[in-house]
């Protein structure tokens, strides 16, 4: 068994998923089933985790301590369970909370689903 540490470097194989496409460890590592949204104020992030609960959507909240001070994220988890449309619905939802609560200030901004 080999042993795993921080920092190795991903083997190199890759894996044809079912549509096709060629997926490898290193790339899906670069791109994990976490998606942090990194927010510099703990009172927003709570206001904006609440805002999207209300709206049906549970995300993990991080604060400090488990956080640097002043600082907080939001941990979103994506798994191969979650469809296109829930995706669509999730980003939907964080474009709405985040632009009532400023964190997003460009309107012409949308956050989508990725592929």
């Amino acid at each position: 068994m080999t042993e795993v540490n921080s920092g190795n470097v991903a083997p190199a194989f890759s894996l044809t998923g079912f549509n096709g496409k060629s997926y490898s460890l290193s790339s899906l590592l670069q791109k994990g089933p976490v998606v942090a949204v990194h927010i510099n104020d703990p009172a927003l992030a709570a206001r904006a985790w609440h805002g999207l609960l209300q709206h049906g959507v549970y995300v993990n909240l991080a604060l400090p301590p488990a956080t640097p001070s002043g600082t907080a994220l939001l941990r979103c988890s994506v798994c191969a369970a979650h469809s296109t449309e829930q995706l669509q619905r999730v980003t939907d939802v964080i474009t709405k909370v985040g632009l009532e609560l400023g964190l997003i200030v460009d309107r012409s901004v949308r956050i989508a689903a990725a592929e």
